[in-house]
């Protein structure tokens, strides 16, 4: 979801019921153009909830057990 960055629940920006956005950068509840974080040792996972990566990173823990469930899902993912 692009509002709250969750990939643990399957849903859309427009479906999500979080009442404000959360940066995928910081982790917190605010705009882009406000945000002071730009050193990537201090950047803060939305999903795992841990520091040192952002919430789109392929290296997140709760990103990566996601995708194996999918993968472990469908045929055509294990290519």
């Amino acid at each position: 979801c692009l509002k709250c960055q969750s990939c643990e629940e399957l849903h859309v920006a427009t479906e999500c019921t979080q009442d404000h956005d959360t940066y995928r950068i910081c982790g917190t509840d605010h705009c882009t153009a406000t945000c002071k974080v730009d050193d990537t040792n201090y950047y803060q996972c939305a999903n795992c909830d841990c520091q040192g990566h952002a919430s789109w990173s392929r290296d997140c823990p709760s990103f990566i057990n996601k995708w194996e469930s999918f993968k472990n899902q469908s045929e055509d993912s294990k290519y």
